[in-house]
């Protein structure tokens, strides 16, 4: 009957063996691995998403001043009617004075600090898709210590025109 009981004892307290010791470690190991690429993978996804929203928030606020502008307000040299009913392609864009008071300083660049620097290019496609109707297409191009290349996305509006100059 002793003899019964002290294998019993024996075996419940048996711990573990080094191979099984082993694999926990391996397998924690391949966990931490994972976790760890996960960060480098979030860091690269964090500057993708802050630069296209970057250059978003620069290519609206270039089509909200292409728009804004009253066809009567005469400021390019010929008027606004001439500039929205001439085709113009890739040009660089510089910030448009307000409607009154002095012109503001051009900004033609907007740089961001460890991501780079932001240029707005548009072009203007009167008559298209119909008939005083001008279509607008804003760019974005960046410029880093890699290179200038544009962004893959463009901003598309569309201003009607009247048939007449005012």
């Amino acid at each position: 009957m002793n003899r019964k009981m002290n294998s019993g004892a024996v075996r419940s307290q048996t711990g573990f063996s080094l191979l099984e010791l082993m694999i926990a470690v391996v397998i924690l190991a391949i966990g931490l691995m994972a976790a760890a690429s996960m960060q480098g993978t979030a860091l690269r996804s964090d500057a993708f998403a802050y630069r296209n929203t970057t250059a978003t928030a620069i290519s609206q606020q270039v089509m909200d001043d292409l728009l804004s502008v009253p066809i009567m307000y005469s400021q390019p040299p010929s008027g606004w009617y001439a500039f929205f009913t001439a085709a113009v392609n890739n040009a660089s864009y510089t910030r448009f004075p307000p409607f009154n008071g002095p012109a503001s300083a051009p900004v033609p660049q907007y740089t961001v600090p460890n991501v780079g620097t932001f240029t707005a290019t548009y072009t203007i496609e009167p008559n298209t898709p119909t008939t005083n109707i001008s279509r607008i297409t804003v760019q974005i191009l960046i410029s880093t210590a890699t290179g200038t290349r544009p962004l893959p996305f463009v901003l598309v509006g569309h201003r009607e025109i009247p048939s007449t100059s005012l």
